[in-house]
């Protein structure tokens, strides 16, 4: 019985930590998203500047 605890409870903190990893690559790929949407948007505005 206290194996089967052990193996349970290691199984849902692996399960916890994955979930967790999951959550930071999530974040930082959104993150990244805005960053390059910010350069986009600069790129974009000064182009429509230097052709005026």
């Amino acid at each position: 019985m206290i194996a089967n605890n052990t193996i349970l409870s290691f199984f849902n903190y692996t399960k916890t930590v994955i979930q967790h990893k999951i959550a930071i690559f999530i974040n930082r790929l959104i993150d990244l998203q805005g960053f390059f949407n910010k350069i986009v948007a600069r790129f974009i505005f000064i182009n429509i500047f230097a052709f005026c």
